[in-house]
């Protein structure tokens, strides 16, 4: 009886040491995301796509402009959204430049307006990125959006 205790005792300790379960490495946030030319990418301020061949990196690097009307408001005129971003690869210089337009109110960008936006798309080397989508969409006219809060749906296809 003394020996089943003691090897009851003994499954009970060896049960309660388990080894700790191996720690997660986060990716850094500044890390840049990989994509395949025209695949769409959901990026944050501050944050890169990365196409791996041949080595092109974009960067949404901030909101520059934000009229559009919020959903909570009736306007006369929809407003726009600009973006800049930046490009680099390792044929060419960098270069930051502005996209931008109307949008739905899903923050998908129907069109650009001369002399007020950027175009929806920005030819850079052998590529073009264009802007696809800004979120959230504006709600409230005295609730502006966080600058960390925006996401930016770009792709990068191949220049024709």
């Amino acid at each position: 009886m003394k020996r089943l205790s003691w090897i009851l005792s003994l499954c009970l300790f060896l049960a309660g040491c388990q080894l700790p379960p191996a720690p997660t490495v986060p990716v850094p946030s500044d890390a840049p995301r990989t994509v395949e030319l025209g695949e769409e990418v959901e990026l944050k301020p501050g944050e890169t796509a990365l196409v791996a061949e041949p080595q092109l990196r974009v960067t949404f690097d901030k909101v520059t402009e934000e009229s559009r009307c919020p959903s909570s408001v009736s306007c006369v005129w929809s407003g726009i959204v600009n973006v800049q971003m930046t490009a680099v690869s390792q044929s060419q210089p960098s270069e930051t430049f502005v996209v931008g337009g109307a949008t739905d109110g899903q923050g998908v960008i129907t069109n650009a307006i001369p002399q007020s936006s950027g175009p929806t798309s920005w030819p850079y080397g052998d590529f073009v990125v264009e802007l696809k989508q800004v979120t959230p969409y504006p709600a409230q006219a005295d609730e502006p959006i966080a600058p960390d809060a925006y996401r930016a749906i770009v792709v990068i296809t191949a220049a024709n």
